[in-house]
C-alpha cells in the first residue's frame, strides 16, 4: 500500500506510504509564498497517509483547480531539484534516500513525457494502466473558480 500522484492524462506516481508522504513534504516546502500556494500546502499535507492512514495518499491533478495544477507541477519539479542538491543528509535513515529520489525522478519524468503530449503508455512505470478521471473537485480553489458556489 502506499499514496499516488494522478496526472491530467492518467498516469500515476506510486510510492510507499513513508515514501509518498516525503515527497508530498519536499513539494509543501517549495510552494511559493502566497495565499493560494499556502492553501494547497495545507491541502497537500492532509492527504498524506500519515494523515488518512495507510494506503489513503492521493492527489489527483484532475481535480485541482487549474492553478493548483500549474502550481503543483511546478513545486515538484523544483522539490527534486532540491532534494537531489541537498542529498540524504539529515536522513534518519540515509540508506533509504538513493532508493527514495530514484522513485521522486519517475514523478519528474512523468511531467515531462505528458508535457511532450506523449502517450501514458510511454512512460507510466508505477501503473498498469491509466487512471480514470472522477469527476470531483478536491482541494482549495474551487469556490473561486465557481464563482463562489461549491
Amino acid at each position: 500500500m502506499g499514496g499516488f500522484i494522478v496526472f491530467t492524462d492518467g498516469r500515476a506516481y506510486s510510492a510507499t506510504n513513508w515514501a509518498y508522504d516525503a515527497v508530498i513534504e519536499a513539494i509543501v516546502q517549495v510552494l511559493p509564498d502566497t495565499d493560494e500556494a499556502k492553501a494547497l500546502a495545507d491541502w497537500l499535507l492532509n492527504q498524506r497517509s500519515c494523515v488518512l492512514g495507510p494506503g489513503m495518499g492521493r492527489v489527483d491533478l484532475l481535480e485541482l483547480t487549474p492553478m493548483n495544477q500549474s502550481l503543483l507541477l511546478q513545486a515538484i519539479q523544483f522539490a527534486y531539484c532540491n532534494e537531489k542538491e541537498r542529498g540524504p543528509e539529515g536522513w534518519t535513515n540515509p540508506e533509504s534516500w538513493p532508493p527514495w529520489i530514484q522513485r521522486f525522478s519517475d514523478l519528474v519524468k512523468m511531467i515531462e513525457s505528458m508535457q511532450r503530449g506523449e502517450s501514458p503508455d510511454q512512460f507510466n512505470p508505477h501503473m498498469r494502466g491509466v487512471s480514470r478521471a472522477t469527476g470531483r473537485r478536491s482541494g482549495p480553489g474551487w469556490d473561486i473558480v465557481s464563482g463562489g458556489a461549491q
